[in-house]
This record gives C-alpha cells, structure tokens and sequence, in this order.
C-alpha cells in the first residue's frame, strides 16, 4: 500500500507539474492601444498614455507572433484607418484585438462613408484570430468590405462586436467574406450590402473542398443587410444577409 501511494504521488506531481507549466505557457502577453498613446518603442505596455497610438503599429510591433498568445487591449475611441486596409497577416498563433465595448470602440476605413474606399480589416493566412468588442464599419470598395479572411487554414472568432455599414458591389460579401473556421457569438451584423448577384450582403461564407470547416453563429443577430439574393451561390458556399 505504501508503494502505491508513492507511486500515486509521484504521478500527482507530474499532473500538477505540467498543469502549472500549462497555465504559463497559456498566458497572455498584453499590449495596448490609446488614442493618447505614441507610437515608439518605449510605449504599448501599460494603458492611457504609456499605450501605442494605432492599431496598425501595435500589429506590426508586438513581438513573438508565432508563439505568444497576445491580446492587444484597445481603448474607447474612433480608429480611423484612412483608406489602408488594417492589416493583420504576421502568422499569429493566437490573437486577441479587444475593444474597451462596441459601443464605444470603432474601427473604421475613413472618417466617412462618403470618403470611404477600401475595406476596414484584412485577416490573412494560417491564424488564430479573435475581434472583440468593436465596431467595424464604413469599409467600401472591396470584398469583405468589413472583414475579409479568405485562407482556409484561418480561424476567425467575432464576440461581442458590431458589424455596420460596409459595401461592396462584386462578388463575395459586404460586411464580412470568410473562408476557414468562423464563429459568431454575441454580435449584430447590420446594413451591410453588397451588389452582386452572387454575393451575401451581411455574411459570405465558402468552404469549397473542406467539408471539416464550419461556420457557427450564437445568439447574434442580422438585419438591414442586403443583396440581390438571399440563396446559396452552390453546394459549398453559404450566403447569409
């Protein structure tokens, strides 16, 4: 009986082991994002004034993206991208953008719609990223105007976050056009719109010869959005407005 509970405590201390190493290994680096902030190496990692200024320096300045998980902390405001697609394409493993509510947090192309002519956000190949809440919205003149994630090997989660006027007249989707796993939670995807007649105006979703991709949607909603038709454009794509 003795030697079995040594034994039993030897393997207790081996669980315990690689959970605590688990849990470190786990742990988020965190950086942030304020309309306060300055864009220099000596700021990012403390809030308010200590933060980067924009969103696209601290993408492209946080640092071990292929093997931290990382969570960019951004700060009520209106992030204006000025007609330059926010690029996030830096092989992260595992990537949080977290607004303070979508309510108060917006990224968006221009100042206006009217100024407007590119998308608001390009997701690219073999990542893990999740958007939180936000407000992504203006985003004109290129498919997936919203967000456009197009690598099957991407996974996509949206939560909490808004996905408001974007458009696009061709093919593929207004608000958001996505390829690879995507999961919806908590959102509102509205008057987004998209002209073609194979297109969907709040979502455009293709897994053409990856049956193992899914798409799943959780208490979100869609309004307002639109596009010439509401069906799917074949056997493996989804459209949904």
């Amino acid at each position: 009986m003795k030697i079995k509970f040594q034994k039993l405590g030897f393997l207790i201390s081996i669980i315990l082991t690689f959970f605590v190493f688990g849990v470190a290994k786990a742990h988020a680096t965190e950086y942030y994002v304020d309309p306060l902030g300055t864009n220099d190496a000596s700021h990012g990692t403390s809030s308010g004034a200590g933060a980067w200024q924009t969103i696209a320096y601290a993408l492209s300045h946080v640092t071990n993206p292929t093997t931290d998980t990382i969570v960019i902390n951004i700060a009520a405001g209106t992030y204006i991208q000025n007609n330059v697609d926010l690029s996030i394409n830096r092989s992260f493993t595992n990537l949080t953008l977290k607004g303070d509510s979508a309510s108060n947090t917006f990224i968006q192309s221009a100042a206006s719609t009217a100024t407007s002519t590119s998308r608001v956000i390009y997701i690219g190949d073999n990542q893990n990223i999740t958007l939180q809440n936000l407000t992504i919205r203006y985003g004109r003149g290129e498919s997936g105007a919203g967000i456009s994630q197009t690598n099957y090997a991407t996974t996509l989660n949206i939560l909490d976050c808004v996905i408001d006027d974007n458009d696009y007249s061709g093919w593929g989707a207004g608000g958001i056009n996505n390829r690879g796993n995507l999961n919806i939670n908590n959102s509102t995807i509205s008057n987004n719109d998209c002209g073609d007649s194979s297109c969907g105006g709040g979502l455009g979703v293709s897994t053409y010869n990856h049956p193992e991709l899914t798409t799943k949607v959780t208490n979100s909603t869609f309004y307002k959005n639109s596009s010439p038709t509401a069906e799917a454009l074949s056997p493996w794509s989804l459209m949904l407005i």
